[in-house]
């Protein structure tokens, strides 16, 4: 049953983002501003999932917690998890964790695009 929480959840979150990318005044004013818009979306109300989950004043069911963080905002945004990760290591006073991962997401990633971009264009 889970699966398929996760599925329509994110689902409605790729459509969501898809709906964004086609947004007209959005897309003339550069390709990543509905990009950031997603993402700005996406990380706040991973945000406020999680403070409602953590304070216990609104708890969430593991359901509704699978629709709407694993499955919403990872179909409209994976920068919300990574975020929370990062905010969940630095409450925990793991410093050199944080900046390992931020480093490593930005390099690696980055790194891995050109590489592969590369290697596509030489084929």
């Amino acid at each position: 049953m889970n699966y398929w929480i996760v599925f329509l959840g994110g689902g409605f979150g790729a459509l969501c983002r898809f709906l964004l990318n086609q947004w007209p005044t959005l897309n003339n004013r550069g390709l990543w501003t509905s990009t950031l818009i997603a993402n700005i979306v996406a990380a706040l109300i991973i945000g406020i999932t999680s403070g409602l989950q953590t304070q216990g004043k609104f708890p969430i069911s593991n359901n509704t917690w699978l629709f709407i963080a694993t499955g919403f905002c990872g179909g409209l945004s994976t920068f919300s998890t990574f975020g929370l990760e990062i905010f969940q290591w630095m409450q925990q006073d793991k410093w050199l964790l944080v900046l390992g991962y931020i480093t490593m997401n930005v390099v690696l990633c980055t790194a891995l695009i050109a590489l592969a971009h590369g290697l596509i264009q030489t084929t």
